[in-house]
């Protein structure tokens, strides 16, 4: 079927017996994709991506990249997509949603975003993907530092996220520092190389082509920007929608109905009553969820006892469990012949939400929010008689999220529409003037430097990480996430209590949680992985410890939500906890942000005894599956063999007695002695180590240095030990001991619970390992040092750092790698688990 042209394709694909308009075909078979496309809502830009990378991908594989990465600025937009990406995968026959099981064919689509996170796509970098979050969510993996995640999994997103892989930034007028971002980190994937092609593509209604250059990135050149041609705006179906009639108005209310240079919410309600035509949809947007509660709760109260019409509301602080609710209940089509709905809601729907309405209130706001909240006004051209537009000025002084400057510009712009018709034909063109043009953000434009810098994932003495939320989000505009759980009043949440479910996750602004917690009359709780000696606990969160992308936990009586108004923070109300199956249930594959330092994996944790030949055999065949699948992404035979000596040597450092002993100590009594005399990988109980925290694959990497096999030396000896160090993201660039590791009493060095001195070995694994007993050198985690024999020796960061830094390997590729081992081992450890 996907032999036949494009064109029977996409009707496949998006369900309709039309062919696709112009530019949709051109988006799929020109030979280079286009940098920008730029064409109005409601033109399909969605289908038209999302067909033109599956046909790519068939025709011409080595030149598509594997994933289809889709950033979007809302949250209520990411559901719709993915589930559009799903409904077209499916009509065509090609989408895959069982468990992790790359044998199988087809193309997983996963979301990301804050509260829900897919996690089954990165333990398949082999299967084509398309990958469906927030900016927030997909930025902060692409600068490994992901928001809500472990920061153990940082770099394996990082990796995959960077190399073979097509991103694509719809409605970049929302992006803020974002685009200028998003821009850096293509420039930068050309400067400093990846696997597999790499391209990005930005989409919009009202792009700002000036905006689309930085220092590393060029401007666009007119050939590589896609918009609307001439036999577009002939076709039938897109005719009607690009001249949907839809008159503007400025709001006007009698004397006593405003209040502080507004409306009052009570004039404002019963104007938007007046306007409300019976059988249709009034949509509302206003500037701050707390303006669009008052005012539903205005109409709520109006409407109240009577055959009014529905009132809804939507916006982005509600937990995604129960905003998916809403978003089925308000978003789908109204009956004619009932009294109709009014819809109040913030900028979640600006950003292409598959909404129409028969008449929108909005709020003033910047030029390119207009042109997006007109777009859901009479969408299709679906009210013949057109449909009504009325804008509600607001002062300067509640210009906020906003400047003050844009609001002027766009308020001069529809006073010149008055009475007019906003349709996409009659807006094309129109931009502010200049100089009342919105500020252009000049801050915190990520360089070389900083992603460089950010490469490295080893925290601070302190335990902190750099924060990329400046290259992400401005100002106030930064989000935590919050969930209520119930335990004993008055006590410290326990230790054991499940990771937080994705649907239970409330996205609330950084400055709201820290006044909350400045004002005193609510405690919550950060998860703190170096607590109790490295195995992890709760600490009281303070103000100055509320970061972007952090997880905080809330006991049920502290109250801050409603299910029908979302985040509140007036409330007092206990807050319901979401439940699946009637209770809680913790996240699965992508490493808890509750994960301790001193922990492998867990999840993997097999109910069974195997071998450390036995795991590290399953290790190198599923490194052999990936590397036979992956020929397209670009490894080359070095990379290749330093896999299969890593996978061969990533679990070496477990024949170390500080792992070895805790295993057999927690066996059955009658069974320890024959249990010693193998060498084990996994138990199904790890025991309590005496050294706390031990991390095994430190020993690997030394031992792999002392002990390499005879081909392989230099650099790529560097890499191996690199990517061995890594595999559970816990010794990176770094070797250095942690504040809460029991010292040696001589003096030793020591780190990670390895000593100076320590004995390794033997271990022999036929074909691949070949070590005899050894004896652990820490000399390496020096600086500017000589080895033990006094020989001049590089030190483990000079190394690492060399391997950053090479022009052959870099950043990217060096993540790439290393996800590669990281899935290898999780999917050996899986199928343990499951056998």
């Amino acid at each position: 079927m996907l032999g036949a042209r494009f064109d029977s394709l996409f009707s496949i694909a998006a369900g309709t017996s039309r062919d696709p308009f112009p530019y949709q075909r051109q988006l799929a078979t020109e030979p280079a994709l286009p940098i920008v496309l730029n064409v109005p809502t409601g033109a399909g830009k969605t289908a038209a991506v999302i067909a033109a990378w599956i046909w790519r991908r068939h025709v011409d594989p080595q030149s598509t990249p594997r994933r289809l990465v889709y950033a979007l600025p809302m949250r209520v937009l990411v559901e719709q997509t993915a589930a559009t990406a799903r409904e077209m995968l499916q009509r065509l026959g090609l989408l895959y949603e069982g468990p992790p099981d790359p044998s199988k064919p087809g193309i997983r689509v996963a979301i990301l975003m804050g509260g829900r996170v897919d996690e089954a796509w990165w333990l398949e970098p082999e299967r084509e993907a398309i990958l469906v979050g927030t900016v927030d969510m997909l930025v902060s993996r692409a600068l490994n530092r992901g928001y809500a995640l472990s920061r153990y999994r940082w770099p394996v997103d990082f990796g995959l996220l960077n190399s073979d892989v097509l991103w694509v930034f719809d409605e970049v007028q929302l992006l803020g520092v974002s685009l200028y971002t998003s821009l850096q980190l293509q420039g930068l994937r050309r400067l400093l190389g990846t696997y597999g092609p790499t391209h990005t593509l930005w989409c919009s209604a009202t792009v700002d082509l000036a905006a689309l250059e930085t220092v590393d990135h060029p401007a666009p050149e007119p050939h590589r920007i896609l918009t609307l041609g001439p036999e577009d705006r002939r076709h039938p179906v897109l005719q009607p929608r690009l001249s949907a009639r839809k008159v503007v108005r400025r709001l006007q209310l009698g004397r006593g109905s405003r209040r502080a240079d507004r409306p009052s919410d009570t004039a404002l309600a019963r104007a938007i009553l007046d306007a409300h035509r019976p059988g249709t949809r009034t949509l509302v947007v206003v500037n701050t969820v707390d303006r669009a509660q008052r005012l539903y709760a205005e109409l709520h109260s109006i409407t109240k006892g009577t055959a009014a019409p529905e009132v809804g509301l939507l916006h982005s602080r509600f937990r995604p469990a129960d905003r998916v609710a809403r978003q089925q209940q308000f978003l789908g089509n109204v009956p004619q012949d009932g009294p109709g709905q009014i819809l109040v809601t913030t900028q979640v729907v600006e950003a292409g939400v598959d909404v129409s309405s028969a008449t929108l209130f909005t709020e003033v706001a910047p030029w390119e929010s207009v042109v997006q909240r007109l777009g859901r006004c009479n969408r299709y051209g679906e009210v013949v008689d057109g449909a009504q537009v009325f804008w509600v000025d607001v002062s300067d002084r509640e210009a906020a999220p906003y400047e003050a400057e844009a609001l002027q510009a766009a308020r001069h712009l529809l006073a010149e529409m008055e009475g007019a018709s906003a349709s996409p034909q009659a807006l094309e063109g129109i931009r502010p003037h200049a100089a009342r043009s919105p500020v252009v953000v000049t801050g915190h434009v990520l360089r070389r430097r900083d992603l460089v810098g950010l490469f490295d994932t080893t925290p601070d003495l302190t335990g902190q990480h750099l924060d990329v939320s400046r290259f992400i989000r401005e100002g106030a505009d930064l989000d935590v996430f919050l969930y209520w759980r119930e335990w004993p009043v008055g006590q410290q949440p326990p230790r054991q209590l499940p990771s937080p479910v994705r649907s239970e996750l409330c996205p609330v602004p950084v400055y709201e949680a820290r006044k909350m917690l400045q004002e005193g009359h609510r405690q919550a709780w950060l998860w703190d992985p170096l607590a109790e000696s490295g195995q992890g606990g709760w600490v009281v969160a303070r103000p100055a410890d509320i970061r972007p992308g952090q997880v905080l936990l809330l006991h049920t009586s502290q109250g801050g939500y409603q299910l029908e108004t979302g985040w509140t923070p007036e409330s007092r109300e206990p807050v319901p906890v979401v439940t699946v199956d009637g209770k809680p249930s913790p996240s699965s594959l992508s490493g808890s942000p509750q994960e301790p330092a001193d922990s492998d994996e867990g999840v993997t944790t097999p109910e069974r005894w195997v071998t450390l030949v036995d795991h590290t055999r399953d290790v190198i065949d599923e490194t052999e599956a990936l590397l036979a699948s992956l020929g397209a992404a670009g490894i080359g035979q070095d990379e290749a063999r330093v896999l299969r000596v890593a996978a061969a040597y990533h679990d070496v450092g477990k024949a170390h007695e500080q792992f070895q002993l805790p295993l057999i100590e927690a066996a059955q009594e009658a069974e320890r002695e024959m249990r010693a005399r193998e060498l084990w990988a996994k138990a199904p109980s790890l025991g309590q180590r005496r050294r706390r925290p031990f991390r095994h694959e430190l020993a690997s990497a030394l031992a792999l240095l002392q002990s390499p096999p005879p081909d392989l030396d230099g650099e790529l000896l560097d890499l191996a030990a690199f990517l061995v160090a890594a595999h559970h993201g816990k010794v990176r660039l770094v070797i250095r001991s942690l504040p809460t590791e029991e010292l040696p009493s001589d003096g030793r060095r020591h780190a990670l619970g390895i000593y100076e001195g320590d004995s390794l070995g033997p271990v022999h694994i036929a074909g691949a390992v070949s070590i005899d007993r050894l004896t652990l050198d820490l000399s390496l985690m020096e600086i500017g040092l000589s080895g033990a024999d006094g020989t001049s020796r590089r030190s483990w960061t000079d190394r690492m750092v060399a391997l950053r830094d090479s022009a052959r390997w870099g950043p990217f590729r060096l993540a790439f790698l290393e996800a590669l081992l990281r899935v290898a081992d999780v999917r050996a450890s899986l199928r343990e688990k499951e056998s």
